[in-house]
């Protein structure tokens, strides 16, 4: 299992220094970038010694994917300019959490709204799979989002999608929050990506103090899931604590079991 630090490319130096084995920043600080700023980017993963090798938060806050205003298009060439950023840095995947964008607006039906994010979804997997980026679908709890909360919502977007480079992700926080058992990640066939933080404070995970770590990587190990990033979610001690994060989830992944071979 590689295990990143989710955040902006302000901690690229401490995610190394940390010990994480790659960096998870953000897909819509790239597309808007100024092409100087970029090059210098460019300059300085290629200098740090560690990977970008996926990406989070795939739109910028104003995109809202069932306002007519945001046509296939449009979202298109968006996702064309931000996924030739994404590839060159080295990302190979990026995460549609982007509650925001998501949300079901008062009016549209709920199938309609389900319809649009398949729509979507296909529509990102035909501009990142050609570059070799793979788009997973973030299920988010109900606090930041009215669509696609539980894992089984996912898992029939990413079915309804239909496309090669469209998966599914866990995120245990949003998982705990929602009441979900660990085990629907065996039900629902399997996630490709994970992300992981505390359901109590959303923070970086460090003890066995109630929270179902251990059941979480058990069911990423048994599906065949190799990377989950940690999320900081705004800590303002990412240096001082994440090493301690990190130590403990790869003694937790090195404790569990090999899984079942058939």
């Amino acid at each position: 299992m590689q295990f990143g630090l989710c955040e902006s490319f302000n901690y690229l130096e401490t995610a190394r220094d940390a010990g994480f084995d790659y960096l998870e920043p953000f897909v819509n600080e790239l597309a808007g970038m100024p092409v100087a700023d970029y090059a210098e980017l460019r300059k300085r993963v290629a200098d740090a010694g560690i990977p970008a090798a996926g990406f989070c938060r795939l739109f910028p806050w104003d995109v809202k994917i069932h306002d007519p205003a945001w046509t296939d298009d449009r979202l298109r060439d968006y996702l064309s300019r931000a996924f030739d950023r994404v590839a060159e840095l080295g990302g190979k995947w990026a995460v549609f959490g982007n509650g925001g964008a998501r949300k079901r607006p008062d009016g549209v039906a709920y199938a309609d709204a389900c319809r649009r994010i398949v729509e979507v979804l296909r529509l990102a997997g035909e501009v990142g799979g050609p570059r070799g980026i793979t788009v997973v679908f973030e299920p988010l709890n109900h606090g930041e989002t009215n669509l696609g909360n539980h894992l089984s919502e996912g898992a029939s977007f990413v079915r309804e999608a239909d496309h090669p480079a469209v998966k599914l992700l866990a995120d245990y926080f949003h998982m705990a929050r929602v009441g979900e058992r660990m085990d629907e990640i065996a039900r629902v066939g399997g996630v490709a990506h994970a992300h992981i933080a505390t359901r109590g404070t959303r923070g970086f995970p460090h003890l066995d103090d109630g929270e179902e770590i251990p059941a979480f990587l058990a069911q990423l190990r048994a599906c065949g899931c190799d990377h989950c990033s940690v999320e900081s979610c705004g800590n303002p001690d990412v240096a001082g604590e994440s090493p301690h994060s990190l130590a403990y989830l790869r003694r937790v992944w090195s404790s569990l079991p090999a899984p079942e071979t058939k």
